[in-house]
């Protein structure tokens, strides 16, 4: 499980992200275009009524994120 965004998360996403075994990884801010490149196919797999807003399954290569928050909790943003 996992989650993609462009900054710091809080405390309690931090805690729920190890308590759940996943990571968070951060996107260049801007870079939505080349992001978009590397999906390879999307399949919507819930709340299809939501649009752009669904959760959905991306099969994906070579997609420029790298890990923030890892699964033992390691993060870039602790100073």
């Amino acid at each position: 499980c996992g989650m993609i965004g462009k900054g710091e998360r809080s405390q309690a996403v931090k805690d729920a992200v190890v308590r759940n075994g996943g990571i968070y990884l951060c996107a260049i801010g801007g870079a939505g275009a080349l992001a978009s490149k590397a999906i390879i196919k999307s399949e919507v797999i819930a709340y299809d009524d939501l649009g752009c807003e669904s959760v959905k399954r991306f099969t994906i290569e070579k997609f420029p994120l790298f890990v923030a928050i890892d699964t033992n909790g390691g993060s870039i943003f602790k100073k």
